[in-house]
């Protein structure tokens, strides 16, 4: 994939399948909102990304990892909620695929539960080379200098 021009965003159609990439690093998350073009490739729609507030620092992997998936389907509601196909998920964290099906959650992973349970989705596991986009969202370096300094 080429990060030295510009890509072209494509507009959102309410009938084609609906791809979202998500990763999170250490300091910040970052998605991305794709639906396959002709030839079968995914197509950005839109992209999104914000560092991670100082609360969210301390979590563990799994849960900066589910955060960035939440954030994205609530930023992107309009687009996501009542949609014609199943939103596929994309995440380089495998342990994630098990979210809708594990029986003991966190308080907070339950109360992530609830606000994913208005969406049709599934989760699919792609390795981080193939999740660029929202890879290269969530390490971001203008938001390395924003973290905010543990007491």
């Amino acid at each position: 994939m080429r990060f030295t021009e510009a890509p072209i965003l494509a507009t959102f159609d309410p009938k084609k399948k609906i791809i979202l990439e998500t990763d999170s690093s250490d300091f910040a998350i970052g998605a991305c909102l794709n639906q396959l073009d002709e030839s079968g490739k995914p197509k950005p729609i839109a992209y999104y990304s914000r560092k991670l507030s100082p609360a969210e620092l301390n979590y563990n992997i799994h849960d900066k990892e589910l955060i960035a998936i939440v954030v994205a389907f609530e930023q992107w509601r309009v687009y996501l909620e009542g949609s014609t196909y199943p939103v596929q998920v994309w995440t380089d964290h495998k342990n994630l695929i098990y979210f809708t099906t594990t029986k003991v959650l966190n308080r907070r992973q339950v109360c992530w539960a609830e606000t994913l349970a208005a969406y049709n989705f599934t989760i699919a596991y792609r390795k981080g080379s193939d999740n660029a986009r929202a890879d290269a969202l969530s390490r971001r370096t203008d938001y390395i200098g924003l973290k905010e300094e543990r007491p």
